[in-house]
């Protein structure tokens, strides 16, 4: 009879700890997936802008013709998640060009690291830079145009995208038609014929361009998220214990297609930038070398 009870708890534990894992993982990709995606092409974009204009001879120009704009962006990005999250501030340069080693601005805070609250707001200071930046380009499509109302309609449309792992390619066709849709709401005769348009197209340009996360903002964000998924193995302990479906619960109540909508939007704007920035530089650089500019 022990015998019997010792492999009934085995057999138990094992598929709890299966059930666990599985619930973990696909809380990790539905919850920060997109976060990764989204900042890893914003890195790669923001890269391959800059060297664009390095291979075409002109170094400085992304720096004060976007920097002087995303910068201090980027920064307060970092700044408001350190208020929010109860850190000190000891430092902040909105935007101080550094040749040293090509920092356009910085900021330096401290935390009690024995404080839960203070640690998860790590990962939430680290990507701050991506929500504020993505949030004040959606305000300036949703607000400033003459023609908000329609952008605002297409993201409602796209609220309830689901992100789980199973419905993965779904969700990237389901955010094409979202970009798509906005697009051909924002890029019209009537917007394209005003300087009030190109004026929001510029600032939106200069706030993508830096929304990219550096090597000190991903170790920043890594001290947070591992609290965050020691919190969630708790929580989703209980939920796996009471048989309760808390993934689909997320994704029933967590109108996730909003934020992860909004950023994709601002990717594709930095998208745009760079094609942009590359057939300008192309053509100043066929002329003076007669050359095809490299693309990255």
């Amino acid at each position: 009879m022990r015998g019997k009870h010792l492999f009934f708890y085995m057999d138990y534990f094992v598929t709890f700890l299966l059930q666990l894992l599985q619930t973990t993982l696909k809380q990790v990709w539905i919850l920060f997936g997109m976060f990764a995606i989204v900042g890893l092409l914003l890195y790669v974009l923001s890269r391959n802008t800059r060297r664009v204009f390095v291979n075409a001879g002109y170094p400085k120009i992304d720096m004060f013709v976007t920097g002087w704009i995303g910068t201090p962006v980027h920064e307060l990005g970092h700044a408001l998640f350190c208020v929010l999250f109860g850190h000190t501030i000891k430092d902040i340069k909105l935007f101080k060009p550094d040749k040293s080693d090509g920092t356009l601005g910085y900021i330096t805070h401290s935390y009690d690291s024995k404080n839960i609250y203070h640690t998860i707001g790590n990962f939430f200071i680290g990507c701050g830079p991506i929500l504020l930046g993505s949030t004040i380009v959606f305000v300036l499509f949703t607000v400033a145009l003459p023609q908000a109302s329609q952008v605002m309609s297409v993201f409602k449309s796209y609220g309830n995208i689901s992100f789980s792992i199973s419905q993965f390619f779904d969700t990237i066709q389901q955010l094409w038609k979202l970009v798509w849709n906005i697009g051909a709401v924002i890029f019209t005769k009537e917007h394209m014929g005003s300087w009030q348009f190109w004026i929001i197209i510029y600032v939106a340009f200069s706030i993508s361009s830096h929304m990219q996360l550096s090597p000190p903002d991903i170790k920043t964000m890594l001290r947070g998220f591992l609290v965050i998924i020691s919190i969630c193995i708790v929580v989703n302990s209980v939920a796996v214990v009471w048989e309760f479906n808390i993934n689909a619960w997320i994704a029933n109540h967590c109108k996730l297609g909003y934020v992860y909508g909004v950023m994709v939007f601002a990717t594709m704007i930095s998208v745009c930038f760079y094609m942009l920035s590359y057939g300008i530089m192309a053509i100043v650089y066929g002329i003076s070398k007669h050359k095809l500019l490299p693309l990255w």
